[in-house]
């Protein structure tokens, strides 16, 4: 980060030339998988220097007002603004500028009230919870006049799947006793000590997330299962999840394998 601008731009070209130009000639048919690498390592000589702050400089170039706060000051939060046009047009010249278009959807309503969002917001929560887990947590909405909040959750996140770029969110209010039915992540601990993955095996989620209903205030964040006694073919199931109180899962067979440590032993 020390670097002058030149020398890291001249790295940065070394970089591309020496390790991935003479990948994309040699396999042509990867080329459109490499160009976005290309040019995110291309960028990399252009990157502002640490300014001290801690900020995530990826996100920190281009931002104004409360978007040059630390990540993990800023919250669930996203600053929206109202949108007004519809169409390919009006999303595609949001995108070029930076912005990710949305709709907040109440109860019965079948239009929505359109909304546009930094990139940089949503991006950020995406990356922190991850594209299932995101839509397990209650965000906050602040809007332009400073005075109106709006907790809701992301019900639909639209992204495009060879640069996973968010592309459109969908939201719908979500209070502390609104009843909400969610997808909710399965994440796995325990692998450094599990005897199956030592042994050579690896943990399989067959479902990595799990369906349930619960109240606002009781939406799990995840589900976490603990798989350090586990054996090669052994199998997590519903049954021996620990689900908190107030939530219900959608399925009916508490039989149902979750996690399974697959592979063969050495």
């Amino acid at each position: 980060c020390g670097l002058h601008a030149t020398k890291r731009r001249a790295i940065a070209r070394e970089l591309v030339s020496a390790r991935f130009i003479d990948a994309a000639i040699m396999q042509r048919s990867s080329g459109r998988v490499l160009s976005p690498m290309l040019r995110a390592i291309a960028r990399w000589g252009e990157a502002p220097r640490v300014l001290g702050c801690g900020c995530d400089l990826t996100f920190a170039r281009g931002m104004s007002g409360t978007f040059v706060k630390p990540p993990d000051l800023k919250g669930d939060n996203i600053d929206v603004m109202p949108r007004t046009g519809t169409g390919k047009t009006v999303t595609k010249r949001l995108r070029r500028d930076g912005l990710v278009p949305g709709v907040l959807f109440g109860p019965g309503d079948l239009t929505g009230e359109l909304l546009q969002m930094p990139k940089q917001d949503v991006e950020r929560l995406v990356r922190i919870y991850g594209l299932s887990g995101i839509g397990a947590r209650i965000l906050t909405l602040n809007f332009p006049d400073g005075v109106r909040k709006q907790d809701v959750l992301a019900k639909q996140v639209i992204y495009d799947a060879t640069n996973i770029n968010v592309e459109n969110v969908n939201f719908m209010p979500c209070g502390p006793e609104t009843e909400v039915k969610v997808k909710v992540p399965v994440r796995v601990e325990g692998e450094d000590a599990c005897p199956g993955i030592k042994k050579g095996g690896f943990a399989w989620k067959l479902h990595k997330t799990l369906t349930v209903t619960c109240k606002g205030k009781d939406i799990p964040s995840e589900i976490v299962s603990n798989i350090s006694a586990m054996d090669v073919g052994d199998k997590v199931f519903l049954r021996d999840l620990d689900i908190p109180e107030g939530v219900r899962v959608h399925m009916t067979d508490d039989k149902v394998p979750i996690i399974k440590i697959a592979g063969k032993a050495r």
